[in-house]
């Protein structure tokens, strides 16, 4: 592809090449005529004639074969004028000799019949018109005919090397054309192998899950344990083969838009934790306080870089250290920042260091085999750095480490400082970390390092003592208003610190295993690994009790008066947006569909849209389009943002091109909904500061995390949590899903009957976002897998794999209205077995006679006697099952006047227990 790009670029620079040089011989040829005096009508034809060449060659009118032709036609006009006015042939032959190479110049064969049609032309108006050409004699003549021979001679010369190059050009792009039909298939091929490994993956990994929490031997715990880690690994190494794929095509675009760096340090800093795992690493975090906090970049990108690198520092470092250094250095632009990633580990030699970033390349190939990996994921980290404009560089020696440095140019959108202390009057700092608690030289040094910058860039008051005398001199004549200490000074004097901790506030930085070794509730405790902000946080009094940290309020804010419209088919979906967008205080108005929305949107003014791109009928572009054809500037101006599932390379650029004011990937995650917040809502209407996301919810109790139900439905709790935005959000959804779900799952029933390909596309489509948003991945990828084929009208695997998926759809759904998630107070399966056992079983005959007055109630719109039928329902088991708990999630329907799908799914549910529903 790249090369056609090429070929066709250089195309374009010989055509205006070589109008150039015709310019220069018409206005040669204008003037002459001038000096000469020639009749007017050749200045006139020259001047037309060079005209039209240049409005052929501005214009890129059709395609090059015909400007060239059209271009040789009118530049051999030229010539022909010249023939016709000159005083002889002897004048005349060099200058067609000299057109001749010039038109061979464009490389079209065709174009030399031209010159042999003027050739013809020209000897015949000379030799038996204008009668100049001498042929008196036997000399003359075959003077005469040598001529004629030459011009043909040259003229097949040309012919034969501009054809072997055309052909050998079309036999290049037809090869070109083959590569990229080749390419595409490998790339077709890499996502189905994408989807085909990672469903069986995430089964094995999920079943792991739940085997790991039984009471199992500890050889069958480590075995388990092994098989969970193989699942991840390869579900890295197929990410990597994709990515990797992505880059060499030339297909991954950058996305600029505005991040929090501060957001970017605290995942990257979480997942080295929980690379680390249980490896003596100390992890050390340096980070410039002055750094902007408000960058314009492809952050994901960047994380991803820096993940990358910091994984193989872990990777390859049994014992010692990593340190991340993130600074940067003020530009015209912005800035460059700067990410350096040091470890104490195996390090390289020079030979190591030249194949670091080759594709597959594995420095040290044995103990590569033992650690995993394909060795891509270096190869991706500097091909993604250079994609963004910047420099990578590498120090190692065997045995003593390596650092990596890479540099990549940013935008700055706010100069704020990522931590500053509020009162530097009122802050007093004394630190006493005994470095030699540390074996290795190098972890002294760098915990120095850091502390000292951290010193330095905050310029408040601080004393480091060197021992725990000077501690204690000091504090008897400095009135500090924070001691820092690690936890060996806090174990080697803990009485001497639980009664500073009366006096003053006392911060102990530990290993999160240690928590426990601290129980004075005066303590305020810091879990490695900590940074500048963490302790411009304390400093701050940023806490809400001693021992626990606060959370951080200055990315945090509510909004005042914001009034939005979310667009999806799913009603799932538009569940856990209303979520996240009430924990900001913003009013939400939900549509269905597209033609809601419309009607929805001219009878009110959003701040702006949240819109579905893939929904049955009118999607999310075609209604978007229908909005801003609306009459009215608020039409043409109100933001309508993008909601979709399908991210993949180039999403955001498609999405901006059709219209799209902003773009956000579902599952929806809370930093990426923050910036396009703040990007649409105008700053007055934001509050910053206010904190209406109670993330206390996520620490107290734990019952989510340790529930086993979750684990035996293949709900990752952490994925749901986080995309919930809190676990009562996340226990909110799951209710409302319990409601919604066989709507949905319906509509997918309902177009694979009707063999409506498209639509089921979009209802398979709606479940996959769906159950990602509530971290039940196995099922989410089934739907991803049918949503592939429905796209590439791939039948037979949507036949073969329908029924299959949507039983464990329904199972699903069936198996959460019973567990203790939905119901907490529900009894356990025998005590509910021995209750039902007591309960009356509901005759078919009475259950059709109670549907069908529900029908006709239905057509009345009496929810008060349909919700009294359902009651009365609960009563009774049928087919084997209670119906309590199954009916419970139809009196939502009926609360929200939604009589006739609180019927449907009375009678799927009567149907379903009967065997009658497939």
């Amino acid at each position: 592809m790249e090369k056609l790009i090429y070929d066709n670029d250089n195309r374009r620079k010989t055509e205006v090449f070589l109008m150039f040089i015709y310019s220069i011989y018409a206005i040669y040829m204008i003037m002459a005529a001038v000096r000469r005096g020639w009749d007017s009508w050749v200045q006139y034809v020259l001047i037309a004639g060079l005209f039209f060449a240049w409005l052929i060659c501005v214009s890129k009118c059709r395609d090059y074969l015909f400007r060239v032709k059209v271009s040789v036609a009118i530049m051999q006009m030229g010539v022909v004028v010249y023939t016709l006015c000159s005083d002889g042939i002897s004048l005349v032959l060099p200058v067609f000799a000299a057109f001749v190479v010039f038109v061979g110049l464009y490389g079209e064969s065709t174009v030399i019949y031209y010159t042999v049609f003027s050739t013809v032309i020209i000897f015949f108006v000379h030799g038996f018109i204008l009668k100049d050409v001498p042929l008196a004699t036997t000399d003359d003549i075959l003077l005469f005919l040598s001529q004629i021979g030459n011009l043909f001679l040259l003229e097949y010369v040309m012919y034969v090397w501009v054809k072997r190059n055309s052909d050998g050009s079309k036999s290049l792009l037809r090869a070109i054309e083959e590569l990229k039909e080749v390419e595409n298939r490998k790339d077709d091929f890499l996502a189905n192998v994408n989807h085909e490994i990672r469903t069986p993956i995430n089964t094995i990994c999920g079943i792991s899950e739940i085997i790991l929490k039984e009471d199992l031997p500890a050889h069958i715990r480590e075995d388990i344990v092994n098989i969970q880690l193989a699942g991840r690994n390869l579900t890295t190494a197929v990410s990597d083969i994709l990515d990797f794929s992505e880059l060499q095509s030339g297909n991954i675009a950058l996305e600029e838009e505005a991040y929090n760096i501060t957001s970017t340090i605290n995942d990257v800093i979480n997942m080295a934790t929980a690379r680390k795992n249980d490896k003596q690493l100390e992890l050390i975090v340096d980070c410039d306080a002055t750094l902007p906090s408000v960058l314009q970049g492809d952050e994901k990108k960047i994380r991803r870089v820096i993940m990358n690198f910091v994984d193989n520092a872990i990777k390859f470092t049994d014992s010692g250290f990593v340190s991340i250094s993130v600074g940067y250095r003020k530009e015209a632009y912005g800035i460059n920042l700067m990410v350096s990633v040091k470890d104490s580990g195996i390090g390289m030699d020079e030979s190591g260091l030249e194949q670091l970033f080759v594709s597959f390349n594995q420095v040290d190939a044995s103990r590569k085999r033992q650690e995993g990996g394909l060795g891509l994921g270096l190869a991706i980290s500097h091909a993604l750095v250079h994609k963004m404009g910047g420099v990578i560089t590498v120090k190692s020696r065997t045995g003593r480490g390596t650092t990596i440095k890479f540099v990549v140019p940013q935008k700055v959108l706010d100069e704020t400082p990522i931590a500053a202390i509020d009162n530097k009057a009122e802050v007093n700092v004394a630190v006493y970390i005994d470095m030699e608690q540390f074996d290795m030289v190098a972890i002294r040094d760098e915990y120095s390092n850091s502390i000292m910058n951290m010193v330095d860039q905050l310029r408040g008051k601080c004393h480091i003592c060197k021992n725990f005398a000077e501690l204690q001199r000091r504090e008897k004549i400095d009135d500090f208003s924070h001691v820092f200490i690690s936890m060996a000074e806090y174990s080697a004097e803990k009485q001497y610190f639980d009664e500073l901790s009366d006096r003053t506030k006392l911060v102990v930085i530990l290993d999160r295993f240690e928590e426990k070794d601290v129980d004075n509730k005066n303590i305020l405790k810091i879990v490695k690994p900590f940074y500048i902000q963490t302790i411009v946080r304390v400093l701050n009094g940023l806490y809400d009790t001693p021992g626990k940290m606060k959370n951080e309020k200055s990315g945090r804010f509510v909004t005042k008066g914001v009034h939005v419209l979310v667009v999806d088919d799913n009603r799932m979906n538009l569940r856990v947006i209303e979520g996240l967008l009430s924990n900001y205080k913003i009013n939400v108005t939900s549509a269905m569909s597209g033609a809601e929305a419309l009607e929805k949107i001219m009878a009110t003014d959003y701040d702006f849209v949240f819109m579905d791109h893939m929904m049955p009928e009118m999607d999310g572009v075609e209604t978007m389009h229908r909005i801003r054809r609306i009459p009215g500037t608020y039409y043409q101006r109100v933001p309508i943002i993008a909601l979709t599932a399908n991210a993949v390379a180039g999403t955001r650029e498609m999405m901006i091109n059709e219209g799209f004011d902003d773009f956000l990937e579902k599952p929806i995650e809370r930093s990426v909904l923050e910036r396009v917040l703040k990007r649409h809502i105008i700053p007055e209407r934001i509050i910053c500061g206010e904190d209406k996301i109670d993330d206390s919810k996520k620490e107290d109790g734990n019952v989510a995390k340790e529930d086993e139900s979750f684990a035996a439905l293949g709900i990752d709790v952490s994925k749901g949590i986080f995309y919930c935005n809190g676990e009562e959000n996340f226990f909110n959804v799951l209710k409302g899903y319990c409601a919604d779900g066989d709507e949905i799952g319906k509509f997918a029933e309902q177009s694979f009957e009707k063999q409506d390909w498209k639509n089921y596309t979009i209802a398979v489509h709606g479940i996959k976002g769906a159950m990602r948003s509530i971290g039940a991945d196995v099922i989410s990828e089934r739907a991803a897998l049918l949503e592939q084929a429905g796209k590439k009208e791939l039948i037979e695997y949507i036949l073969e794999n329908h029924e299959a998926f949507m039983k464990a759809y329904n199972d699903f759904f069936e198996k959460l209205r019973e567990s203790k998630i939905i119901n907490p107070n529900a009894e356990s399966t025998c005590d509910r077995r021995e209750e039902m056992s007591k309960l009356p079983v509901l005759e078919e005959s009475e259950f059709e006679r109670i549907v069908s007055e529900m029908e006709q109630v239905m057509y009345l719109l009496d929810g008060e006697k349909l919700a009294g039928y359902i009651k009365e329902l609960q009563k009774y088991q049928y087919g084997g099952k209670e119906l309590k708990e199954l009916l419970e999630p139809i009196y939502r329907k009926i609360e929200m006047s939604d009589y006739i799908s609180a019927v449907e799914n009375v009678v799927r549910i009567k149907n379903k227990l009967s065997g009658r529903e497939r």
